[in-house]
């Protein structure tokens, strides 16, 4: 049920943020004169779609909810054992986001994608801070090593089938001068996922409550 419940909430708020996504890409092609694949674009959904799941999941402060709670847990290894299994599922939560990154964004090695990873996963653990959720130093790392697993899968992919990658990723024609914005897209879905989420998100799930 919970599965379910998730999976429509984040359905629901990609729908909603379809316009936008579709709005800021026609903006990037006028103003730079230049255009991503369709298959780039479709991937960006995808990566959308994920990182709502991933602000769902994790269940950062929406507006309705946002309040200094400042509930820590600086143990390292702690509770791994027992609670395993929310650990592992930090992990391969995190692995589609790994995979993804480079797929979509030549500029993304190694050092990005993880550090990237890293940087989400602090950013969010920083948002706990602000609702009823605990800030866990071993969810960072786990975010982290999924991360780290979802570059290593798309380095065997790109071994076994490199046109696959090439159709995805922006190529090194896209560079910060002919198309700045471009270049630079990832850091607007990020906004617009997590505008939606913050916004939206009390509300929507006070409807699927009401439906389930």
């Amino acid at each position: 049920m919970f599965l379910i419940i998730l999976f429509t909430k984040a359905t629901i708020i990609f729908t909603v943020m379809i316009p936008l996504l579709i709005t800021v890409q026609i903006l990037f092609k006028y103003i730079n004169h230049v255009s991503a694949s369709i298959s780039h674009k479709i991937g960006t959904y995808v990566f959308c779609f994920l990182l709502a799941g991933i602000f769902l999941v994790t269940g950062i402060p929406s507006i309705t909810t946002i309040h200094l709670d400042t509930n820590i847990s600086f143990d390292l290894f702690d509770g791994i054992f027992p609670y395993y299994d929310q650990y592992v599922n930090n992990i391969f939560l995190f692995i589609p986001f790994g995979f993804l990154l480079p797929l979509l964004w030549i500029q993304y090695n190694l050092k990005k994608t993880v550090f990237t990873g890293f940087l989400l996963s602090l950013i969010i653990e920083t948002m706990q801070l602000f609702c009823f959720r605990i800030s866990d130093v071993n969810d960072l790392w786990t975010n982290t090593l999924g991360t780290y697993l979802g570059y290593i899968l798309f380095l065997v992919v790109k071994n076994l089938s490199p046109k696959i990658i090439n159709k995805f990723c922006l190529n090194t024609s896209f560079s910060k001068k002919k198309g700045l914005l471009i270049f630079h897209e990832i850091y607007f879905y990020f906004f617009i996922t997590w505008f939606v989420v913050f916004f939206m998100h009390p509300y929507i799930s006070d409807y699927i409550i009401n439906i389930f």
